[in-house]
């Protein structure tokens, strides 16, 4: 029979968040990318099997797997909204106008109880 002994949990050391944040964001941007070469794929056998032009569907569907390729290889991800706080390295909260192009540096993350990380502010 099994033993009915008390049970170990093991504790994780260290704080792998940064880890779990760029598997997550390959994560997001392979998800995408397939989506989005699986829908002008369909595109592209709809072109050849409707209008019968299956040089413009080959065409499509080589196209889109190239463009695929290459934004898998490069990491390129798409532009996300409004992020004049992060370009401006500013708490989100005392935003001011723009006054030209800053370095991109990382969103703050709120912690459960909704305060800023960045800032301290909630």
């Amino acid at each position: 029979m099994a033993d009915h002994g008390t049970v170990e949990y093991a504790t994780a050391t260290g704080n792998d968040l940064e880890a779990h944040e760029a598997t997550y964001e390959n994560f997001v941007h392979l998800a995408t990318i397939g989506t989005l070469l699986v829908i002008n794929i369909v595109i592209g056998l709809a072109i050849g099997a409707v209008a019968n032009h299956w040089g413009v569907a080959a065409g499509v569907i080589l196209l889109s797997l190239a463009i695929a390729f290459r934004g898998l290889i490069s990491g390129a991800r798409p532009h996300r909204g409004d992020d004049r706080a992060v370009r401006a390295g500013a708490c989100p909260h005392r935003l001011k106008p723009e006054r030209g192009p800053a370095p991109r540096q990382r969103v703050a993350i709120h912690d459960r109880r909704g305060v800023n990380a960045h800032c301290g502010s909630a």
